[in-house]
């Protein structure tokens, strides 16, 4: 009895062993996303904030903007020796890191000439070099970013060969027992197995960007519940970075397109409407040929706090792109809908947008589609939406106009 049982422990010790070297590989391939991605998007972030900084104060003199470049470039000092005490592998890596700091230091310069009124050439000019110098900074950042994915891809291919040699043990160890022992060990192998299979599926969909992928392991697998919610935590850390526009704050198109899936599902199941604005600001290209990029831009962040302002906390607003916007409206028929399209065209074209000391009066032309009277799916809808949106431009803009045509 007893050499029957032991051949038994033997089998459970090792696999124990195994599956703790298994679980240990997944903590280190989180750790090492945690540690190193975070950094390279954290300082992309403050980077950002630090040019906009900058810009307010060319173009409105905010006075709060010395302050704010100097509290980022703190932190760009201080993401910067973090990355560099990570200890990269490759000297690529530490290259590029060096680069993006010759650039920051470039730019910083140039931002502090503008802040305190000592640019030698004209501002505008000044603040499209410190401009230059940053996209290249950020450029670097994201060269180092792809080169550590690539280091974590490797990593993860080792863990997936642990895993391998687990089941190789388990099929060499029960080749030897008697019938017992292995439908024991192959009841511990499917224990193991089948929580290793889901964080392998959600490792494989955050390397494959489906940042808003969540793993949801078993009530009774305690032991990996840890590892699941470091890695979630993380998924929701990167998706919060990636999901808003960088000029607007507003969702970009991609976090759009999820939306809309999300509350055309939910519109299908509870057999209620759905609508859907598509914004677009007449004559902006002169806006920019004219004033510039920057007034440009701040036109656009003006826009998108006074769209926020007048929609419900349920519905989205997101930059669809260029000066296109596009509001998401859960439960909205068609004269709901149009009522809040008219207010918002009559509040933008009453609203004066203050620029650098300039006041500019603009109008939009928007169209509007509901499903399921317009349409059957998001990209019906979107379409919809878009042609209605066309209408309104060719009959005049600063209008608002609902899509009139046969169902998409």
């Amino acid at each position: 009895m007893f050499v029957l049982i032991l051949p038994m422990f033997a089998l459970a010790g090792a696999i124990y062993l195994l599956f703790n070297q298994t679980v240990s590989s997944f903590d280190e391939v989180a750790e090492e996303l945690l540690h190193e991605l975070v950094p390279v998007t954290e300082l992309q972030r403050v980077v950002l904030n630090a040019s906009y900084s900058v810009d307010e104060f060319v173009l409105h003199a905010e006075p709060t903007s010395r302050s704010r470049f100097d509290s980022a470039s703190r932190q760009i000092k201080v993401l910067c020796q973090q990355l560099r005490d990570i200890g990269f592998s490759e000297q690529n890596e530490k290259d590029l890191l060096n680069s993006a700091e010759q650039h920051w230091h470039k730019a910083r310069k140039i931002g502090l000439d503008l802040l305190e009124g000592r640019a030698s050439e004209n501002e505008l000019q000044q603040l499209d070099f410190f401009h230059q110098q940053l996209s290249a900074m950020l450029s670097e950042l994201e060269r180092v970013y792809v080169i550590i994915q690539n280091e974590v891809e490797l990593e993860h291919a080792s863990v997936l060969q642990n895993k391998s040699r687990v089941y190789l043990l388990v099929f060499v160890l029960s080749a030897v027992t008697l019938i017992i022992i292995i439908l024991l060990g192959t009841l511990l192998v499917r224990l193991i197995s089948r929580p290793l299979a889901i964080l392998e599926h959600g490792a494989d969909q955050l390397a494959a960007g489906q940042l808003s992928h969540r793993i949801v392991l078993p009530s009774n697998q305690v032991e990996f519940h840890k590892l699941a919610n470091a890695m979630n935590n993380m998924s929701k850390e990167l998706e919060s970075l990636v999901m808003q526009d960088g000029l607007t704050r507003l969702l970009n198109r991609r976090a759009f397109d999820d939306r809309l899936e999300d509350e055309h599902k939910r519109s299908r199941r509870y057999n209620q409407p759905l609508a859907l604005i598509m914004l677009d600001i007449d004559h902006f290209k002169q806006v920019n040929d004219q004033y510039g990029h920057p007034t440009g831009d701040e036109i656009l962040r003006q826009m998108a706090v006074l769209l926020q302002s007048n929609v419900r906390e349920i519905d989205a607003v997101a930059r669809y792109g260029g000066e296109e916007m596009a509001i998401i409206l859960p439960t909205t028929d068609i004269i709901h809908a149009r009522a809040l399209a008219e207010r918002i065209r009559r509040s933008i074209a009453r609203n004066e947008f203050s620029i650098a000391g300039k006041a500019f009066h603009i109008t939009v032309s928007i169209g509007l589609a509901v499903l399921p009277d317009h349409a059957l799916s998001p990209t019906q809808l979107v379409d919809a939406a878009d042609q209605a949106l066309y209408n309104a431009k060719h009959q005049g803009r600063d209008q608002v106009c609902s899509y009139n045509g046969p169902p998409i």
